[in-house]
């Protein structure tokens, strides 16, 4: 998902607050100087990037150890059953956390 920022500049920091504020249960953990990852779980999650004139939001791992276990079963079992997997079990929930962060997010620029 990408946002447009106009004029209210949003930085991290302001982003970070924004998402504890309105949705507790979330951890958020930040990975780099505009990178932050909102956890639901171990396995879900959503990475949100602040760009210069853009948030961009999408799906991800919740760490590193969910990314390297699906890498793991990929090369294990074939193409077919952990993408089966994944699309039915994973990818709808990381889906739910992103437009529930975009909401947040797109709120906040308003």
């Amino acid at each position: 998902m990408k946002l447009k920022q106009s004029e209210n500049k949003l930085t991290i920091k302001q982003l970070e607050e924004a998402i504890k504020r309105d949705h507790t249960h979330l951890t958020i953990k930040r990975r780099s100087g505009s990178l932050t990852t909102v956890k639901k779980n171990k396995a879900i999650g959503t990475e949100v990037y602040a760009g210069k004139n853009n948030i961009y939001i999408k799906p991800a791992w919740a760490s590193p150890g969910a990314r390297i276990l699906f890498w793991i079963s990929l090369i294990i079992l074939g193409i077919i059953i952990p993408l089966i997997i994944y699309l039915t079990c994973f990818r709808p929930k990381m889906k739910r956390l992103e437009k529930q962060v975009g909401k947040t997010i797109a709120e906040e620029i308003r």
